[in-house]
């Protein structure tokens, strides 16, 4: 069997031409960048390299290279174990969730980032590791810069630990930076051998439609693979999801043309057979195959110009995958498989407008993906603030990740808790994992757990919407898998005391109420359409297809929903007892007091609500601050109508304002003023009204003058009297009218002779004058005037109407009254 060495010197690769910079770097236990195109051997070569240099200092553990995907670390394990001419699981195996294949003499391991992560978190000085590999780092996946930022925190511990980090077109400078904050590092960049590069630009009619590819972009990648593989032969074509891929094989494979699918869906049997099958092929591959796998044989690329990215959904709590155009490093990525060991050609579905217009790398994935399972291991780490990420949690993601956290009772008051340690071990999303855990733990039941957990991950291939029914679809080893995580860990998780049991017709809505608390929903009353509506725990509407089985049920939880066309809709869910929507909903049980102005009095009612949802109401004490509160916003809108104001209030707030309007130094009495002042309006009456008194028991008048000050107060008869005496020797009520201001209503006849006119703060009162019978014959504020230009028209007008009353010729003269002639003589 060949030796480490002896394997990495057989292979003519570009890597070779760095072997010193990376002996440098190992032997003088610095910290790497390596950066190295596709092919060329930094995958599969420099671990071997690495562990023979380390087995020269006598180093005795293993090496960890650590991949996102798993079809790549399978792939990259297999092909170091055959130049050493082994099978995997001797010197060189893999470890991922459900499949592990080492030994006692596994010296160089390959494993998913994911399943590192866990790892860390159960052992944070990685004992029995010599070196640590993050391999594909550019595709800034979650895992990988999450692992990248613990593996620093070990490095700062563990001197004698190596740490690089591998890419083929990694932002070098970005990585370099990070691995030396703390330490001294090394970047080396290894240039492959450039052949030569057709591009041939061959843009479909439609890249994108609403589900994704457009259909008129799989019918023209068909179409412009089968061209390719008749002139190239193996053609690799890049789709950018796992249901276009299906469908441009499929296309491709009716002409009569071999082809191979590569996705994570794809089993080990089938990878096999696309990556080592002899003779021309077409591959139709999602980005898996851009840099993690190597294909030999292919001098073609296809590229559809698409790919996959997360992006969180709020409503749904998830993040699910969009088609988005690719970036420029991923498009060269893609087209350097075409020309990596000769000289290729890369057919392009899109302009190469479209081209220069791509991002120049892929947005990492910390900027849109769902945070809740990231955030829970940050902390079981140490603090998500605090962690040397290539890129940091955004602020408003990891706040609402860590309110998800606080719900399923991982964090407290912003730190973690045994139960979310707990979590962080298991390895599954910590709302799954939370519900698989504890509904066993009740129930006694794994494997209905373990089914319906399944169906809520999306496990289950179906489309129905009662849970119940979809994980009656549930694969069979996803199912032993979850059941067995719920034997392992549930009895500790959930303690021994008090456990509550959950009947078998319950269980469906608990576990999903366990999982997702903000969406026990209920039932809203009301019109029944194509609809029916549920009320959220979280505050949101969810709607339930009327002929759904979810449709009849007051409870439901909903395990998956989607926002379309205004619609939150229920894709997946359960019916609740009422019972379980409680005791699950207990960490949101909330009563508040509720005071509204009802009748003319403060009423208040104590609601109880899970969440959003009202559970329950009962009468209430009015407790003060919120009758405060209440009473304010009502004068504000509303002003002082509502507590039914006297004469003597309204006219004293007339004037005042009439006086505050010419002297500001005098309070403006508006209604957002006097709800500013509601203490000093209200006063004394505070007892009366929290005990259900009217509004109208209110002393506004001396409400009022505390808020003016009682030493303006006395100035107001001053400057507004609230009557003056007429010449008649009656006195009449000074009025206030919102446009005229201050006026006086009188009959004509009691104001012969008035000359001198009061005023009021230098401005003369306002008379209406009115007709013996009250009504209204001339408004003036120029009396004189008046009775020197306009009052022979009236006295032409009135005197035959009113024969009874003195219309004299001079009113100058004339005596003033409000008497009739005969009662005159």
């Amino acid at each position: 069997m060949p030796t480490f060495l002896e394997a990495y010197d057989s292979a003519r690769l570009p890597i070779r031409a760095a072997t010193d910079q990376i002996r440098a770097a190992v032997q003088g236990r610095r910290r790497f960048v390596l950066s190295a195109s596709p092919g060329s051997g930094k995958t599969t070569l420099a671990p071997l390299l690495i562990r023979h240099l380390l087995d020269e200092d006598g180093a005795a553990g293993r090496i960890l290279i650590a991949q996102p995907r798993r079809v790549a670390v399978r792939s990259a394990a297999k092909y170091v174990a055959s130049i050493l001419g082994e099978r995997p699981g001797e010197r060189v195996g893999w470890t991922m969730r459900g499949d592990r294949i080492v030994s006692a003499k596994t010296r160089i391991e390959f494993t998913t980032t994911g399943t590192l992560l866990r790892r860390l978190i159960a052992n944070p000085d990685l004992p029995g590791v010599d070196a640590l590999l993050l391999d594909e780092v550019h595709e800034r996946h979650l895992d990988s810069d999450l692992a990248l930022a613990f593996a620093l925190d070990i490095a700062d511990m563990r001197g004698d630990l190596l740490i690089g980090v591998m890419s083929a077109t990694a932002d070098v400078k970005r990585f370099h930076a990070l691995l030396a904050s703390s330490a001294k590092a090394d970047a080396i960049e290894v240039s492959g051998k450039q052949y030569p590069l057709d591009v041939i630009w061959t843009p479909a009619a439609e890249s994108l439609d609403q589900r994704g590819a457009s259909k008129t972009l799989i019918n023209h990648m068909a179409n412009t693979a089968a061209q390719a593989f008749a002139k190239h032969g193996s053609t690799l074509v890049f789709a950018p999801s796992i249901r276009d891929v299906e469908q441009v094989a499929a296309l491709v494979r009716e002409r009569g043309i071999p082809t191979y699918q590569l996705h994570s869906g794809v089993d080990a049997r089938e990878q096999d057979q696309a990556l080592s099958a002899r003779g021309e092929r077409v591959i139709v591959a999602t980005d898996i195959a851009e840099t993690s796998l190597t294909v030999p044989g292919v001098h073609c690329v296809v590229d559809s110009g698409l790919a996959r990215a997360p992006r969180f959904d709020v409503s749904r709590e998830a993040a699910q995958l969009v088609t988005i155009h690719e970036s420029r490093s991923s498009a060269v990525q893609r087209a350097g498989r075409a020309h990596r060991t000769g000289p290729g050609t890369v057919y392009r579905c899109f302009r190469e407008t479209d081209f220069a217009r791509m991002s120049e790398f892929a947005a990492p994935e910390i900027d849109s993906a769902d945070l809740t399972e990231a955030t829970l291991l940050a902390h079981a780490w140490d603090s998500p603030t605090q962690l040397r990420l290539p890129s940091p949690f955004p602020a408003p993601a990891l706040a609402r990740a860590e309110q998800t956290l606080g719900r399923l009772g991982a964090l407290k008051e912003g730190e973690i808790t045994d139960a979310g340690r707990q979590l962080a071990s298991v390895p599954l999303d910590p709302r799954a994992a939370h519900a698989l855990l504890l509904a066993s733990a009740w129930s006694g039941r794994e494997n209905d757990v373990a089914r319906i957990v399944a169906a809520m991950s999306g496990y289950a291939q179906t489309r129905a919407t009662d849970i119940e029914a979809a994980a009656k679809a549930a694969p069979k080893q996803d199912v032993a898998r979850l059941a067995h995580i719920a034997s392992e860990f549930s009895e500790s998780y959930a303690g021994r005391a008090d456990l509550p049991t959950i009947a078998r017709e319950d269980l469906p809505g608990v576990v999903v109420g366990l999982a997702f608390p903000g969406r026990i929903a209920r039932r809203r009353e009301g019109a029944e359409g194509r609809y029916v509506r549920y009320l959220s725990a979280a505050g949101t509407g969810l709607s339930v297809e009327a002929s759904s089985p979810l449709a009849s049920d007051q409870w439901i939880a909903a395990a998956d929903v989607l926002n379309t066309g205004g619609e939150t809709k229920v894709l997946l869910g359960a019916a609740l007892n009422p019972k379980w929507a409680r005791q699950i909903g207990a960490g949101m049980l909330s009563e508040t007091i509720e005071v509204e102005l009802a009748g003319g009095r403060l009423r208040a009612r104590a609601l109880q609500k899970i969440g959003a949802i009202p559970v329950g109401d009962s009468a209430a004490e009015v407790p003060i601050e919120e009758a405060r509160q209440v009473l304010a916003d009502a004068v504000r809108n509303r002003g002082l109508a509502l507590f039914n104001p006297g004469r003597a209030a309204e006219d004293l707030i007339r004037r005042a304002r009439y006086i505050s309007g010419r002297d500001p130094s005098w309070p403006e009495l508006s209604n957002e003023q006097l709800a500013s002042h509601i203490d000093e309006l209200v006063g004394g009456a505070w007892p009366k009204l929290l005990a259900g008194a009217p509004l109208r028991e209110v002393d506004l008048v001396t409400g009022l003058k505390t808020i003016i000050g009682w030493d303006k107060v006395a100035q107001i008869d001053q400057f507004i009297p609230t009557s003056i005496q007429l010449p008649s020797g009656n006195r009449a009520r000074v009025t206030f009218d919102s446009e005229r201001g201050p006026t006086v209503r009188v009959k004509l006849q009691e104001t012969f002779g008035f000359k001198e006119v009061p005023r009021v703060l230098g401005e003369p009162l306002t008379f209406e004058l009115l007709s013996p019978a009250g009504r209204p014959l001339a408004i003036t504020s120029d009396l004189e005037t008046f009775f020197n230009e306009t009052y022979a028209q009236v006295r032409a007008e009135m005197r035959g109407r009113y024969p009874k009353h003195p219309w004299p010729e001079d009113p100058w003269s004339a005596q003033a009254t409000r008497k009739t002639n005969a009662r005159l003589r």
